[in-house]
């Protein structure tokens, strides 16, 4: 009888059900966040609440500061649809402040995908431990780390399964997600306003 072989040869893996993610630092990013911190603040009209969403349609995407944050999310949805060119997208927008006290949970299973721009950080780029920042879920549930806490697999981001991944937003980052994905603004304790835009894409 010959003896078991020591090598199985050639092993392939096949990554399934990933979330493909996409993110960009736009360029000019601070005069770009200049004018739409102003327009956004102005449009919440000195609103104390600690969290505070803008209507749809804010900021304008047809122009200025707005466009270009639009430009970058139809670039980055056609790069991860593959098939879509930007021109073909639907964007729309609006803005979310938040203050002491405040998060933000959102989904947008509506549409194909959505995006988060970071406009201000609030206090977090002076104190991360403050919150406001960016969670990810892990669309499979939570049900891995119920009944196999020990797993893990190989492979790039694979070890976080059923777990959230922590993104630290800075401004002027753009990321495009596919749009069921659920993520969170955690729990933010700052005094600085914490401001963004959320875009849903179709």
């Amino acid at each position: 009888m010959s003896p078991p072989r020591s090598s199985l040869g050639t092993i392939e893996g096949i990554t399934l059900f990933s979330t493909p993610i996409c993110s960009v630092d736009l360029p000019d990013a601070a005069t770009l966040n200049e004018a739409l911190a102003t327009a956004i603040l102005e449009g919440a009209g000195g609103a104390a609440v600690p969290a505070w969403t803008s209507p749809s349609g804010m900021p304008d995407l047809k122009a200025g500061p707005g466009l270009a944050v639009a430009t970058a999310a139809r670039l980055l949805a056609s790069r991860l649809s593959g098939a879509t060119p930007p021109d073909a997208w639907r964007v729309d927008a609006y803005a979310e402040v938040l203050r002491e006290s405040a998060c933000a949970s959102v989904s947008e299973p509506t549409a194909d995908f959505a995006a988060i721009y970071m406009v201000r950080d609030g206090d977090t780029a002076q104190d991360p431990d403050v919150g406001g920042l960016l969670e990810l879920q892990d669309p499979r549930g939570p049900a891995p780390v119920m009944y196999a806490p020990s797993l893990t697999f190989t492979g790039p981001g694979a070890e976080s399964l059923g777990v959230t991944q922590t993104v630290r937003l800075r401004p002027g980052l753009l990321i495009v997600y596919p749009a069921y994905l659920m993520q969170t603004l955690s729990f933010y304790r700052g005094k600085a306003p914490h401001i963004t835009v959320r875009l849903t894409i179709e």
